[in-house]
């Protein structure tokens, strides 16, 4: 559908333009669950060795490194 215009200067111009717009929200359940479970996804770098005198279990790693965070009030250490 094209509207059509007279030719040169509307006269006293558009004085009210109205709009409609429908719109259907829908929560996405699987999506948002895809992204819950993204963003609590994290990379913990460490250069503690896994076997030996002062080898370490990934889960002890990973427990040292939330009680460091907790007793720092949640600051990380970037700039690598």
């Amino acid at each position: 559908m094209r509207l059509l215009y007279k030719k040169g200067r509307p006269k006293g111009g558009v004085k009210e333009m109205y709009y409609r717009v429908e719109v259907k929200i829908e929560e996405r359940e699987k999506a948002i669950e895809k992204m819950k479970e993204e963003a609590g996804c994290f990379v913990l770098v460490n250069n503690v060795p896994k076997e030996g005198e002062d080898g370490y279990i990934t889960s002890e790693i990973l427990k040292a490194y939330n009680l460091n965070i907790a007793r720092k009030g949640s600051k990380v250490i970037s700039g690598f």
